[in-house]
């Protein structure tokens, strides 16, 4: 049988998780700036990604910050 994980074991888990993410979205930034300036930083669809990626990451800040 398996024993289940307490509170403390899970929310270290998902922090862990949740801070894996962020370094990802960091390095996939990173790769997203050099594809936009190897296109000539004249596409207007990458300001569209950031766009999008922006509102995502402020509706998370909103609610780890208890705006809702």
């Amino acid at each position: 049988m398996t024993q289940e994980k307490t509170a403390a074991q899970q929310y270290d888990e998902r922090q862990d998780k949740i801070l894996a993410l962020i370094d990802q979205i960091t390095g996939d930034l990173a790769i997203h700036s050099r594809n936009f300036d190897k296109d000539g930083r004249r596409d207007w669809a990458y300001i569209g990604d950031l766009a999008h990626i922006e509102e995502m990451l402020e509706q998370v800040a909103e609610f780890t910050n208890n705006k809702e």
